[in-house]
C-alpha cells in the first residue's frame, strides 16, 4: 500500500503502531467504545469493478464517533477519529480512472455487526515471516505485528478488522484460535 499517507481520505493522517507496546495511545479511545452502539459501518468499493477494494481501510460509526481503520502488513495498525463523511469518495491513485465510494454493504460481516453493542475491544498481533521486498523504502515488519482490532458484541459474535496477506481482512465474529494470531483484550473502562 504505497498511499499509507493518508492521501485517499480527505483529513485522514494515519499514525501506524507496528508493535502492542506502541499502542498505548490507542487503549483509552477504544476502551471507550466499550457500551456503545456500532451505528454504521463502510468498506471502500470500486465501481467499475463491482467488488470491495481490499487494501484500503474500513470506517465505523460507534457512538456517534467515526474511526477509520487500517492494518497493513507494511505499517502495523493505524486507528484514526475524526469527521470523516462517507459522502466524500475516497482517492484512487491519480493515475488510475476507477471511480471509489464508501458502502456499507461492501462485506457481509459489515451489516452482520451494525446495531450490535460493543462488549469488548481487543487488539490482534500476527506473527509475520521476515522477508525480502525490493524497492521498498523500509525494511517489512516482521516478528509479532499489531494487526487487527477486535469488536466484541457479545456471545462470539463481533467484527474483526485485520491485516489478511497484503489486504485488509473482515472477519464476523471473534478471531479463531491459530499459533501465528494473539488477541490481547484491553481492561475494561
Amino acid at each position: 500500500m504505497d498511499d499509507f499517507d493518508g492521501s485517499i481520505i480527505e483529513g485522514y493522517g494515519p499514525v501506524p503502531h507496528a508493535r502492542l507496546d506502541e499502542a498505548g495511545d490507542l487503549h483509552a479511545p477504544l476502551q471507550a467504545l466499550v457500551g456503545q452502539k456500532v451505528s454504521r459501518a463502510w468498506a471502500v468499493w470500486i465501481n467499475e469493478e463491482t467488488e470491495r477494494l481490499e487494501w484500503y481501510p474500513v470506517l465505523l460509526e460507534v457512538g456517534g464517533q467515526r474511526t477509520v481503520v487500517w492494518p497493513d502488513e507494511n505499517h502495523g495498525l493505524a486507528v484514526t477519529w475524526g469527521p470523516f463523511d462517507p459522502a466524500d469518495d475516497p482517492r484512487w491513485l491519480p493515475d488510475n480512472d476507477l471511480t471509489l465510494q464508501w458502502r456499507s454493504d461492501a462485506h457481509p460481516a459489515l451489516p452482520e455487526v451494525v446495531g450490535s453493542t460493543v462488549t469488548a475491544v481487543g487488539l490482534t498481533e500476527s506473527l509475520l515471516p521476515s522477508r525480502e521486498v525490493v524497492d521498498y523504502p523500509r525494511p517489512p515488519l516482521s516478528g509479532w505485528v499489531l494487526s487487527g482490532l477486535v469488536l466484541a458484541t457479545g456471545a462470539g459474535r463481533g467484527l474483526w478488522i485485520h491485516i489478511d496477506g497484503e489486504n485488509v481482512g473482515l472477519h464476523s465474529g471473534l478471531p479463531p484460535r491459530h499459533p501465528h494470531h494473539r488477541t490481547t483484550w484491553l481492561p475494561m473502562p
